[in-house]
């Protein structure tokens, strides 16, 4: 079923929000998981501190800087 057809679509961002509160209150931050396999906003960041790492050097010029940079948003844009 496409977006458009959902009931939420029709109730609007209120009946998605108050849904989105009711799931985090029933499932709660998932701890048990989250020692198996990291929270995603963990493994974004540390995708981010790797490619700063390893792209960004101080001796680079700005313009490399700049076009690793928009390579390392691109990575993470994909990934996500």
């Amino acid at each position: 079923m496409d977006l458009l057809g959902s009931p939420l679509w029709l109730a609007g961002p209120p009946a998605v929000l108050l849904l989105a509160l009711a799931l985090d209150a029933v499932v709660g931050d998932m701890r048990p998981v989250f020692r198996f396999v990291p929270h995603p906003v963990v493994a974004i960041g540390g995708l981010i501190d790797r490619l700063d790492r390893r792209l960004n050097r101080p001796q680079r010029s700005d313009a490399d800087r700049r076009l690793r940079g928009a390579l390392s948003v691109g990575i993470v844009v994909a990934v996500a």
